[in-house]
């Protein structure tokens, strides 16, 4: 009897929604995504937050799973998943040219200014803070601001500090902790181009090609069997596949 009061409870409720589909559900404004973006930039911020700051092991996600996952990974991956739906949907909508101009119009005006930021503004309070003038502080040779925002313009992190400072952190010298995963992000962008020509976008079992090399490289790597001693000669960024695995099944999804 409760049973089907629930089930009658639930029609009425289920009433009062149009019903829409899951692809109609993505090109949706009012879908939540954004939402759901923001919760997820907050989990990488506070994820990140524990090795940066010296305290590995004490991540609410990494106590409840045993240190198996992290609040961080977690979101990252689900980025990824979301990126792979998304993305792929934008692909599919435009041309080519148009599909990387609106990429890059995506990530590089928000990354840039956050480059300043920390050039401009957050180095220089660090600095005055551990006693170093402003004048030394951009006058450096060792790992100078003006090293720091050129080496970093192009998403690929290959300056971590600036000026010698934070280096009695926990992670020391890390200015650019979380900043890492925004060039997994741009890849992923040319992996979902790259699918899209070979037209995988309009069959998901075709895409189920590229996922099974993607997984099988991240499983031999995390069992370290005798072919990831192979793999990490030659592939020497294992989180970059991790995080190209859960691209694909945001394509996936979408195909």
């Amino acid at each position: 009897m409760k049973n089907k009061k629930w089930l009658s409870t639930g029609n009425i409720f289920l009433a009062n929604f149009p019903e829409i589909t899951v692809g109609e559900l993505i090109f949706d404004r009012n879908n939540g995504l954004t939402f759901t973006r923001l919760l997820l930039s907050l989990s990488v911020l506070v994820g990140h937050s524990y090795p940066l700051g010296g305290f590995t092991g004490r991540d609410p996600i990494g106590l409840i799973t045993q240190g198996q996952d992290n609040a961080g990974r977690i979101a990252v991956n689900s980025f990824m998943i979301m990126s792979g739906l998304l993305v792929s949907a934008s692909f599919d909508r435009q041309s080519l040219v148009t599909y990387f101009i609106k990429r890059v119009l995506r990530i590089f005006p928000g990354y840039l200014f956050c480059l300043l930021l920390l050039v401009l503004l957050f180095g220089p309070f660090v600095a005055l803070l551990s006693g170093i003038d402003l004048l030394t502080y951009f006058t450096t040779d060792r790992e100078s601001p003006w090293a720091f925002l050129i080496k970093n313009s192009l998403l690929a992190i290959k300056q971590q500090g600036i000026s010698g400072l934070l280096s009695n952190n926990p992670y020391p010298f890390s200015f650019a902790g979380s900043h890492w995963t925004i060039w997994p992000e741009f890849k992923g962008y040319i992996v979902i181009a790259v699918c899209g020509l070979l037209g995988f976008l309009k069959s998901f079992h075709l895409l189920l090609i590229p996922f099974t090399f993607f997984y099988t490289i991240s499983l031999a790597a995390i069992y370290q069997s005798g072919f990831s001693d192979f793999i990490i000669r030659y592939v020497r960024d294992i989180r970059t596949i991790d995080l190209a695995m859960y691209l694909i099944i945001g394509v996936i999804i979408y195909a």
